[in-house]
């Protein structure tokens, strides 16, 4: 399941990045990070019950989340270049 959502998430990026290019600016990073998070463990969670309230999650796990998202991001970009340039 996790690797079908990074790869359907890539692929959603994707696209968007062509019809919106907005979505490759730097600011829009964090948004998109924490949008994909919140679905991916809205979509994760929809099979095993509700989630924990964010406040009884430690920080710690909320900023490697953060952190993890934003390195997916950014390596989604930069494969999404090197495709287009190879295209």
């Amino acid at each position: 399941m996790h690797y079908g959502m990074g790869a359907g998430s890539a692929a959603v990026y994707g696209v968007l990045a062509e019809v919106a290019p907005v979505v490759t600016t730097s600011a829009m990073a964090p948004l998109l990070a924490r949008a994909s998070g919140y679905f991916a463990d809205e979509l994760a969670s929809s099979g095993r019950g509700p989630l924990k309230p964010a406040r009884e999650i430690p920080i710690t796990t909320h900023v490697y989340a953060l952190a993890s998202h934003l390195v997916y991001g950014w390596i989604t970009e930069t494969v999404r270049q090197a495709i287009r340039r190879a295209l």
